[in-house]
């Protein structure tokens, strides 16, 4: 299973792409700002789709991240 990592997932570019290679069996790492349309991808492919909110404008939700 092929493995890919998306910044912004949470709409547009981002998002079709997550849709699109799930649709393919892709493992799929994705982050964007808003966690409500992360999770709502997360629900449609719950076994490929996995996520973490960053928003790069926050310097807080970015180390928050690195911790984990």
């Amino acid at each position: 299973m092929q493995k890919v990592i998306i910044m912004g997932a949470s709409s547009g570019i981002g998002r079709e792409l997550a849709l699109q290679l799930a649709t393919q069996n892709y493992h799929i790492a994705i982050t964007g700002r808003r966690t409500q349309q992360l999770e709502e991808l997360k629900a449609q492919y719950p076994e490929q789709i996995f996520y973490a909110r960053i928003d790069n404008t926050e310097i807080s939700s970015l180390e928050q991240n690195l911790d984990e």
